[in-house]
């Protein structure tokens, strides 16, 4: 089996209707990780404005969930939107599911479409757009809480 994992239930709905057997398609429902509420544990200034992230408290059933198909399945890909947000909760993801070679597709028309054109491709994250948002959030989440 394969792991197929979108932004929303909604998408992994219609997405598996068309998948087949070979294919489990699960949500992570948005983000799933998150900085602290508390500034002081959000941001480790001291050596180099490193952002601690935890697991959303409204996410925990879905990362233990999405870590036990995970675990089970011969591939995990990651389909999230080609965003900067759908950037980083596939980073997240990958992250917190502990994946080595993760998969990833983007869907940027029609997710039929893009399913049947292309398949999945060779994960690589967008290390300038999760840099970008990582360096961006811990500022607002700094000067703007």
């Amino acid at each position: 089996m394969k792991l197929l994992i979108v932004e929303s239930p909604a998408k992994a709905k219609t997405i598996e209707k068309y998948l087949g057997e070979d294919y489990l398609v699960k949500a992570s429902v948005g983000h799933i990780r998150d900085l602290p509420k508390s500034n002081k544990q959000a941001i480790d200034i001291k050596n180099g404005f490193v952002p601690n992230y935890e697991i959303v408290k409204a996410k925990e059933k879905t990362v233990k969930e999405l870590k036990q198909f995970a675990k089970k399945a011969k591939e995990v890909i990651l389909a999230t939107d080609l965003d900067r947000e759908g950037e980083a909760i596939a980073w997240h993801v990958a992250e917190i599911l502990e994946l080595k070679n993760p998969k990833r597709i983007v869907f940027n028309e029609s997710p039929l479409w893009s399913l049947g054109r292309t398949g999945s491709v060779p994960f690589f994250a967008n290390y300038y757009g999760k840099r970008a948002r990582n360096q961006n959030f811990p500022i607002r989440k700094i000067f703007c809480s």
